[in-house]
């Protein structure tokens, strides 16, 4: 069996979901309203929420084969995104980590936008 041909894994799956999971729900506690991003955890945890998902889409790039969201990942940067293909996912985690790192900045008070 090659490395193209590998099963995708639940247990990669379960892993993702208990992250992003994890960052979404303590970004709600910590209490990120719509509206402005203020100084504080909340922000930062919304920062690393977004990075977590360019990570994904970096990640679906390299091993589309591991897991199930990661080979659907790649199956949108394939087929829905415009223009089409692989490096889309490259495209889109940098701009997720990119778009992450600006709440990161802003919770902890070192962006003033």
């Amino acid at each position: 069996m090659t490395t193209g041909d590998r099963e995708p894994s639940l247990m990669w799956d379960g892993i993702f979901a208990i992250v992003l999971g994890f960052f979404l729900l303590m970004s709600l506690r910590s209490g990120l309203k719509v509206g402005a991003i203020e100084r504080g955890p909340a922000a930062v945890f919304l920062g690393v929420y977004l990075q977590c998902w360019g990570l994904l889409f970096l990640a679906s790039y390299f091993f589309p084969n591991r897991s199930y969201l990661l080979k659907g990942l790649m199956w949108l940067c394939e087929n829905t995104s415009t223009p089409r293909g692989r490096w889309t996912a490259i495209l889109w985690g940098a701009f997720a980590i990119i778009m992450g790192t600006i709440p990161v900045l802003q919770g902890l008070g070192l962006l003033a936008i």
